[in-house]
């Protein structure tokens, strides 16, 4: 298996990049665009920057949650494919990325473009250095955690208008929101306030209907 990342690092020393001033970032999550002739974009991941991510924890591990890496992927897309709607497929969650509770990650996507106009989109992380004596490793392994294809989309048809009325009167009654979290706990899966979204939940055996807060 091969890797395309980038490490951009211009030859200054790890110590060095820390302290240097960012370049303008894009997206919240994407961060800055590199001087590549591939578009790719590096960020810095930290709880302290981004407390709301401590939030998505499974087990004793602080995750960057799944929809993050479609967030990402999506955001790339639009720098690389501006004006256009985007259409997101083959999506591949290859490795978790477990945030550290001191320090940061570096992280790195790519937008590789292909034939027919599409682009492959990966994210990469790795430990990031540290502008402080003795922290970081800049010879720290790179991880692969996810891939996807995105590309202009295909005229769409209308959307199939939902009654959600008698949706509901087939489903029955309502789930306990708060004891469906409470379920996924005891499982090792604790949502804070920030992902917990779900405002309605109804099932039978075959349909589940989820009802969450607006983003």
């Amino acid at each position: 298996r091969q890797h395309f990342w980038q490490d951009l690092c211009d030859g200054r020393p790890a110590r060095e990049r820390a302290a240097a001033p960012r370049r303008p970032s894009v997206h919240p999550l994407l961060g800055a665009r590199l001087p590549s002739p591939l578009p790719i974009f590096e960020n810095s991941l930290d709880l302290a920057q981004a407390p709301w991510l401590a939030d998505h924890r499974i087990f004793d591990f602080t995750l960057f949650p799944g929809t993050g890496f479609l967030e990402l992927a999506l955001a790339a897309a639009r720098q690389a494919l501006p004006g256009e709607a985007i259409e997101l497929g083959g999506l591949v969650l290859r490795e978790a990325l477990a945030l550290p509770e001191e320090g940061a990650v570096q992280l790195q996507v790519i937008a590789t473009p292909q034939p027919g106009g599409s682009h492959l989109v990966q994210v990469h992380s790795r430990l990031a250095a540290s502008a402080e004596a003795g922290a970081g490793d800049e010879d720290a392994p790179w991880h692969h955690h996810a891939s996807c294809e995105v590309r202009p989309a295909a005229a769409a048809a209308p959307a199939q208008a939902l009654d959600l009325a008698q949706l509901r009167a087939r489903l029955g009654d309502n789930v306990d929101v708060d004891g469906y979290y409470e379920q996924l706990a005891d499982q090792g899966a604790h949502y804070g306030p920030t992902f917990r979204a779900l405002t309605e939940i109804r099932r039978d055996d075959l349909l589940t209907l989820l009802r969450a807060l607006p983003a």
